[in-house]
This record gives structure tokens, C-alpha cells and sequence, in this order.
């Protein structure tokens, strides 16, 4: 939870009270599991309310959609800017450090473990961007694949990214 700011609930269970007490001016609705049945009029009656669609399948093109929104074009092609320079001097830096060791990323969830492939967000910034050599058991061209505990052993990863998430 960030410093100073409101917890109005997780992803699925957005707590409405909470969201109308802050009396925003707009909301932006962005999550996966927010694109279908109510949830798409669920915030209208609180604030004007913008529901972007997939976001997670291309953030830059989110981030300048909200740009747009909130009349902040230039900001949000700075931060594209400064984002792929840091990306750059990143990348120069672990082809010195870890050079073609393998990376997995994998994600712990109360019900599975899932890979995470090159062609989801998280994969593509470590194998696309930053240039890592992804592990035998990546996807490839696949944003994601469950596994059971038994594969990982098989992952055969000089270094792994672990994403703990068993517990909200």
C-alpha cells in the first residue's frame, strides 16, 4: 500500500463507499476483470468515469490515452522518454552482469504458479527490453503458463523473478 494514499480495495472488490468518500473528480478503471457486466456503469453514479480497455496489453498506448485524458500529453511522452532511456542503460548493464544466464518470472498465486512469457507485459520488458535470455519453460509468444511445483525444478533458471501473491 502506497504512503498517503487510500485503500479502496483490491482489484475484484472494489469497496464503492470508500471510492465516494474521496469525492473524485474522475475515475480511471483500468483492470482485466473490469471489462465485463456491471462494472462497466459501477463507478457512474460516484464520478465521470473513463474505462480503458486492455491496458495491460499495451501500457504505452494506456499511458498516452491517459495523457489525453487528464491533459498531460508532453508529461506522459516525457516519462515514455525517460522510461526507455533507463531501459537502455538497464539493458547495457545486464548484458555486462548477467550476459545470456537465463531468467524465468514466475507468479505465486493462492490456486497455481503461473510463467510468465515473453509476450506478456512483464516479459516483455525482461526478454524483449532489457535483452534477458528467457529459461527453457518460458512461453514463448504466450503471455503466460500455469505449472505445478513439480516443474520447477525444470525451469532450469540461472536467476528467477518471484511474485509471492498467497496472501491480499
Amino acid at each position: 500500500q502506497l504512503a498517503g494514499v487510500d485503500y479502496v480495495g483490491g482489484t475484484l472488490e472494489v469497496n464503492l463507499e470508500s471510492v465516494a468518500l474521496l469525492d473524485p473528480d474522475l475515475i480511471l478503471a483500468m483492470h482485466p476483470a473490469h471489462t465485463e457486466g456491471d462494472f462497466e456503469t459501477l463507478f457512474d453514479p460516484i464520478a465521470p468515469t473513463v474505462y480503458l480497455t486492455e491496458p495491460w496489453a499495451d501500457w504505452r498506448q494506456a499511458l498516452t490515452e491517459i495523457g489525453l485524458i487528464l491533459d498531460k500529453e508532453v508529461e506522459a511522452e516525457m516519462a515514455l522518454a525517460i522510461f526507455d532511456e533507463i531501459v537502455a542503460e538497464a539493458r547495457a548493464t545486464l548484458a555486462t552482469a548477467v550476459g545470456t544466464e537465463t531468467v524465468v518470472f514466475l507468479r505465486v498465486l493462492p490456486e497455481e504458479i503461473r510463467v510468465y512469457g515473453t509476450a506478456s507485459p512483464t516479459g516483455d520488458l525482461l526478454f524483449n527490453q532489457l535483452g534477458l535470455t528467457p529459461s527453457a519453460l518460458v512461453p514463448i509468444g504466450e503471455q503466460a503458463q500455469s505449472i505445478s511445483l513439480e516443474l520447477i525444478p525444470e525451469l532450469n533458471a540461472d536467476h528467477i523473478f518471484l511474485l509471492d501473491q498467497t496472501e491480499d
